[in-house]
């Protein structure tokens, strides 16, 4: 199956799809409060005027994003990134239900943004596992499949900033009507 058939690019986006559904159900199930605590990330952000939590969220989730493009090209660890992330979504949503926080406060934090960034970051994962497949003999990462990654790249970044947006400035909107 060659790397850029319908086929094999379905097949790749399903598997790391499902391995962020799989980290997203384990997190639900057997949730890690250490996970949430150790990230001084979150703490420092929720102190931020707006624009400057939208910059910091968005620096963040592009760092994250080259993590999972760079690790993908490993493949293998590129899937436990994917998975990570999703055990990390599954993870805040068991402690929030934990905690008494209704489902909807719960998902109307994380939807907003999220429909946007979860599936940038699994584009970034799926342009770094399928690089390593398209590399081959005639085409040792030519010219144009290196500017069909760097473009994919550049769509990740433009998603990443319009969720970053969405989170700083529209999702609080929508969790204070939905909380109302």
């Amino acid at each position: 199956m060659k790397p850029s058939s319908a086929i094999f690019k379905v097949l790749l986006a399903a598997s790391i799809t499902l391995a962020y559904i799989i980290g997203a159900i384990m997190g639900l199930s057997h949730p890690y409060a250490e996970l949430i605590k150790e990230n001084k990330y979150l703490n420092i952000v929720n102190t931020l005027p707006a624009f400057w939590e939208f910059i910091s969220i968005y620096l963040n989730n592009i760092v994250v994003s080259l993590i999972i493009f760079i690790f993908s090209l490993t493949i293998l660890l590129g899937f436990y990134q994917v998975w990570i992330n999703g055990y990390a979504v599954g993870t805040v949503i068991a402690l929030a239900l934990k905690n008494n926080i209704p489902i909807l406060t719960v998902l109307s934090l994380l939807l907003p943004h999220g429909v946007i960034e979860i599936p940038a970051m699994l584009y970034a994962a799926f342009l770094g596992i399928q690089l390593p497949f398209s590399i081959n003999k005639k085409n040792r990462a030519g010219k144009t499949l290196l500017a069909k990654t760097l473009k994919g790249l550049l769509t990740v970044s433009v998603l990443l900033f319009i969720a970053a947006f969405v989170e700083a400035f529209i999702t609080p909107i929508i969790a204070a009507l939905v909380t109302s």
